[in-house]
């Protein structure tokens, strides 16, 4: 046996595969049969199809059966996360999206199980085998069994993509919404309606917006580990399902008064130049699109270089909302560690 899977290995290709993560595990496909890769929209829930596939995707008026691998794995569903991704795989039967926390790397590997040692160690159907990418096993899953099985049915029904995110906010829910509503629209109106989405919140009794592509997360404002040497508006840092974020208290920056400090809102995280930053804020307030046209320029009464941290302005409700540059800031010396404070 061990003969047999050895000769396998000498004897198969190397191919690039997609290598992403789900509840820890690592999985591969190969990267020919990626079509897109996407954050997660909200879904709509479907009916006499298997309780594994969670919704369908409209992707310009293609409709996409969503798979929920741990639910196809035989393993009890787990909430979803602003965070999480889409991969949308081309086969020949159609396109069929999984839902994964995480896509790590293109990587160069070689399948290490062959078809018949996958019978005999009783492999999962949606699963081909396992590949190895540069020492690290995944196991290989088969879009064209995935597809063959989800597709069994694409009749839909009326329902609330809330139904699936059951432990979701509002404020997360519209940014889900905000991306489905997006995904949906044919390729001649999202030119049309060239502009960009973004989070509206509250912050000193201002309304302030972020772009919805540099959200990752919406959470709760939780105490954070100060960081030595840092600006007073360098809230500290938490931990968040292993990584690191950086919490900016904007107050400090746009020159608003830092008191109180914080202790409760919410918290916009965001990744911006491979950094993951905390934004504190008293509340999301909603997420919306907005035309580039719409933004007026920063009044420079504003003084104190405020301005250089902002992109301009723009209407929510009959109130001012000024939109944040995230880069800018990241480029700025605001968030330099003084070593000799």
């Amino acid at each position: 046996m061990v003969a047999s899977t050895s000769a396998s290995i000498h004897q198969a290709a190397t191919l690039e595969y997609l290598v992403f993560r789900w509840q820890g595990l690592l999985y591969a496909v190969e990267a020919r049969q990626v079509w897109q890769i996407l954050r997660l929209p909200a879904l709509t829930p479907m009916e006499e199809v298997p309780p594994w596939v969670v919704g369908m995707l409209d992707l310009a008026g293609t409709l996409v059966p969503v798979v929920d691998l741990q639910l196809r794995l035989g393993h009890a569903r787990i909430p979803y996360r602003l965070q999480d991704a889409l991969l949308v795989l081309q086969t020949r039967g159609g396109r069929v999206a999984v839902v994964v926390h995480e896509v790590l790397d293109v990587a160069l590997g070689r399948r290490l199980l062959s078809a018949q040692s996958e019978v005999q160690n009783g492999i999962h159907p949606i699963l081909s085998g396992a590949m190895d990418a540069g020492g690290q096993v995944c196991m290989l899953l088969d879009p064209e069994a995935l597809m063959a099985q989800a597709g069994a049915s694409l009749t839909s029904r009326d329902a609330l993509a809330s139904d699936l995110f059951p432990e979701a906010t509002e404020a997360q829910r519209a940014v889900w919404r905000e991306r489905a509503r997006i995904l949906a629209e044919p390729e001649a109106q999202v030119s049309a309606n060239a502009g960009r989405a973004v989070v509206v919140a509250s912050l000193g009794g201002e309304l302030f917006a972020i772009a919805l592509e540099e959200v990752q997360e919406l959470t709760r404002f939780c105490d954070p580990a100060p960081i030595p040497c840092c600006p007073p508006h360098v809230v500290g840092h938490i931990p968040l399902r292993g990584d690191i974020v950086t919490l900016i208290d904007l107050r400090g920056i746009l020159g608003l008064p830092l008191d109180p400090p914080w202790t409760h809102g919410d918290l916009i995280v965001c990744e911006v130049q491979g950094l993951l930053l905390g934004v504190p804020v008293e509340q999301v307030v909603d997420v919306l699109r907005m035309q580039d046209k719409a933004l007026t320029p920063v009044p420079s009464v504003l003084g104190g270089g405020m301005e250089t941290h902002l992109l301009g302005i723009l209407k929510h409700a009959g109130r001012p909302v000024t939109l944040i540059d995230l880069r800018g800031l990241l480029e700025g010396s605001e968030l330099v560690v003084d070593e000799g404070a």
